[in-house]
Order: structure tokens, then C-alpha cells, then sequence
């Protein structure tokens, strides 16, 4: 499968909002071909005041980290003032975009579009059809600009509509929103919450192989934490909640089928704690537990406890090269009594390479028991 793509986009988030009518499709098909000629980006001239709090970044999940790890960070570990940090870890206000301010917010409206041709829109190893296919993805971020708390609110959407393929159309939302209260130097209270719209994609392993069109779901979470930094241990303790409800699915003859059977809720509690034996090195422990809520269908009831434990170390081989490692084991009981428990070796491995001062690199490896749809923003 190969697919062509023009675009244009001004920090252009993921998701969706409603479905366009078929004049504003045509008209963003125009659009698309017209802008996908050229590429623009608003970058800053005027410097933004810092915030004292610390940046949540762009991710919209919890930022757990304390003011005095990163105080540390700059003067414990030295190396940061010879430049060898992560261009995540760089004072980028220079180069955001100016955005529109109001009082200690800032509001950055957003707006992408694209023009995608697929040689092979139903993902077919016969048969293959080919499309041309319009995308925008309109959005709205606010930062906070407070002293002691920092807040990230995302808004946006992806409105895709194709040429020929209309059961491939699809509209979709989402809203989502990070905090952190610093509260003392060495204490951080962090929350987030997600709302999502969005459809199931043709290669989902849950996604009806016998529905015609995209399957909507709806996804909600929400995790809240507290981080306490004593020296060189810390530690974290958090809860998050999960679900995903999906509707109908619809044969080509029109027929709904209820996905009911998929949805899932999802608690869980973990506990992460660290020690710093020095710049280079720090032990990491991860305890968690959870419960699912799968009704599944008529057959097989996946309702179930689980547990995980993993520990590593976390160290840098050289202040441009850092890795981490971790492994451990999974286990997940479910009440059925017919179904045998998952049970499983989990590892996290990370590289990271800082090659220059303007690149970093990172690469990701994982093994662990996601339960279905129990997926996890790692």
C-alpha cells in the first residue's frame, strides 16, 4: 500500500468533531489541493515570559514532575550546563507561537489540511481501490502562564471525507486537559482527563470484519497523582480510571449489530518509586494493580483482576547516551472460571542518543498484558 500526501498544518493535533456536509467536503478538497502547495509555520519573534511552574509540554498527560528534581537536574547532575540535556528539556519559549493572550492564559488556535491519495483504501491484498481522500483538523490550545500551577486544555478535531469510498467518511473529537499544582518545592499534584470520539481503524483486532462502515467509539479517562521528591528517593502513588463504549456496527445492507460485548472500564492503582544513586544511575520499582470490566458476549466473560510488578535501573553509559530497563511479570485472574489466567514476563527497555544539541533520538521496546482494549498511553 502506498499513499501520496500534501499538507499544511500549524501545530495540527489528533482527533475529530462532526461530519461535514457535502458542499464543505468539496470545498476542502479545493482547499486541500490549493494549500498543499506550500507549507507555513508561525514561530515567534517576541519572547514569552516563562512560567515559574513547570511546562506540561504538549501530550496532555500528567506532568509528575517536582520543582526540586529539576532543580537538581541542572545542578547535581552537571553535565546539563555543558548542553547535554534532551531538546525536551530546552527553554523553548523563543520559538512558540505568539498565540492570543488573556490575562495568564494563552490561547493557540490551530487549523491543518491535507490531501492523501491510498492505492488501497480497504486494506485488501485483492481487489485493491484506490481514493483520493480531503482531511482538516481544526484545533485550540490553552497554556497557563501561573506560578505555581501549570494547566494544559486541548481542543480539536479530524473531519475525513472520501472521493468515491463515503463509508470510509468519518468525523471525530476530542478534549483533553492536563494539571499540575506544585505545591512545595517537593511535592506535585497532577490530574488529566481525556474525552475522545474517534472510529475504529480497519486493522483494529476488535474492529467487526463484517461491518461496512467504521465502527464510532467513545473513550473517557481520567488519572490523578501525588509525587513527593525526598533527596535523592522519590516516589508516586496514582489512580486511573478508563472506558470505552462503542455503538453499532452496520452490514451493507443496512443491519446494526451491537458492539456491547467490546466495551470495557478499566481502574487502576500504581505505585512508582525511584532512588538516585548518583548523576548516572537510579533504581526503579513499579507496582500496579487493576480491575477490569469486560461483559463480553454470551460465551466468554472477561471480567478480571490484575497485578503487575517490574524493577530496573535507569543510567547513561555517557551524558549523550541513556538507557533504561526494566523487567518483571503480569498477571490477570479473570472470573469466568472456565478461562485460564494471563499470565506473563513484562520488560520496558529505552535508548536515548543526543547526536546534537538540536536532535534527540529515542527508541522503545515493550512487552506487557494489555486485556483487550486495556491500552495504556505507553
Amino acid at each position: 500500500m502506498a499513499a501520496a500526501a500534501l499538507e499544511t498544518a500549524v501545530h495540527c493535533p489528533s482527533a475529530s468533531a462532526e461530519r461535514a456536509a457535502p458542499w464543505l467536503a468539496s470545498l476542502l478538497r479545493l482547499w486541500s489541493a490549493i494549500s498543499g502547495l506550500w507549507t507555513t509555520a508561525l514561530i515567534s519573534t517576541v519572547p514569552i515570559a516563562p512560567a515559574r511552574a513547570l511546562d506540561l509540554g504538549t501530550s496532555g498527560e500528567r506532568n509528575e514532575e517536582t520543582i526540586a528534581s529539576r532543580e537538581r537536574l541542572r545542578d547535581y547532575d552537571n553535565v546539563k550546563r555543558y548542553g547535554a540535556e534532551r531538546v525536551g528539556d530546552r527553554d523553548r519559549h523563543l520559538y512558540q507561537p505568539d498565540g492570543i493572550r488573556a490575562g495568564n492564559f494563552l490561547f493557540l488556535p490551530s487549523i491543518g489540511t491535507a490531501l492523501v491519495f491510498n492505492d488501497n483504501v480497504l486494506l485488501t491484498n485483492q481487489n485493491r481501490q484506490a481514493d483520493w481522500r480531503a482531511e482538516i483538523t481544526p484545533g485550540l490550545r490553552v497554556v497557563s502562564q501561573l506560578p505555581r500551577h501549570s494547566f494544559d486544555l486541548s481542543l480539536g478535531g479530524r473531519i475525513v471525507e472520501y472521493n468515491e469510498h463515503e463509508e470510509l467518511n468519518q468525523a471525530n473529537a476530542f478534549v483533553k486537559a492536563g494539571a499540575a499544582l506544585h505545591f512545595d518545592h517537593a511535592h506535585t499534584l497532577s490530574m488529566s482527563v481525556l474525552s475522545r470520539l474517534d472510529h475504529t481503524d480497519q486493522l483494529d483486532p476488535f474492529s467487526p470484519t463484517f461491518s461496512r462502515y467504521l465502527v464510532p467509539f467513545r473513550e473517557n479517562r481520567a488519572s490523578i497523582g501525588l509525587t513527593r521528591d525526598a533527596g535523592r528517593l522519590y516516589g508516586t502513588i496514582s489512580a486511573t480510571f478508563d472506558s470505552f463504549d462503542f455503538d453499532d456496527a452496520r452490514t451493507a445492507s443496512g443491519q446494526r449489530i451491537s458492539q456491547d460485548a467490546a466495551d470495557m472500564r478499566t481502574a487502576s492503582v500504581e505505585l512508582r518509586t525511584g532512588y538516585r544513586f548518583s548523576p548516572g544511575y537510579e533504581a526503579i520499582v513499579k507496582v500496579r494493580g487493576l480491575r477490569q470490566l469486560n461483559q463480553g458476549d454470551a460465551v466468554i466473560d472477561r471480567d478480571a483482576y490484575g497485578w503487575e510488578v517490574l524493577a530496573g535501573l535507569h543510567g547513561e553509559a555517557s551524558p549523550l547516551l541513556r538507557w533504561r530497563l526494566l523487567g518483571g511479570y503480569g498477571v490477570r485472574e479473570f472470573d469466568q472460571a472456565n478461562l485460564d489466567a494471563a499470565r506473563s514476563v513484562l520488560a520496558e527497555a529505552e535508548i536515548q542518543w543526543l547526536p546534537t544539541q538540536s536532535m534527540t533520538v529515542t527508541a522503545m521496546a515493550r512487552r506487557a498484558i494489555t486485556g483487550g482494549l486495556d491500552l495504556d498511553a505507553a
